[in-house]
């Protein structure tokens, strides 16, 4: 699995580099690096990679359905909660006021850790 999906990085990366300037071609290359993350990499490497190609993105087009989602989801670990929080409230009029769009709960337990709410899994 790790062979096939260090292929299917590449070929994203080299897609991104063909469509430089095609925004889901950025999306979906961001969304690769977080999948292919190895859980091992305490340096975040493929998420902070992700979140600085969406944050690219969400300075361009802010409205775009997915961006602000996925950047949260780069920073949805402890060490960086801090800044998937200043995406989600810069990002989310619903969180800025408190609540997650989806049910009024945090389902993120750094983001909730972080904050000091409850955690709805």
């Amino acid at each position: 699995l790790a062979t096939r999906l260090s292929a299917y990085n590449d070929e994203m990366k080299k897609l991104a580099s063909i469509y430089r300037n095609d925004t889901e071609a950025q999306v979906f290359y961001a969304l690769t690096l977080q999948a292919s993350a190895s859980k091992a990499d305490l340096t975040y490497a493929n998420q902070l990679k992700s979140a600085a190609i969406l944050e690219k993105l969400y300075e361009r087009n802010p409205q775009h359905p997915g961006v602000s989602h996925f950047i949260i989801h780069a920073y949805d670990f402890a060490p960086l909660a801090d800044k998937g929080i200043a995406a989600a409230l810069s990002a989310d009029p619903h969180f800025r006021r408190g609540l997650n769009v989806a049910d009024g709960e945090i389902r993120s337990e750094p983001v909730a850790r972080a904050l000091g709410l409850p955690l709805r899994p």
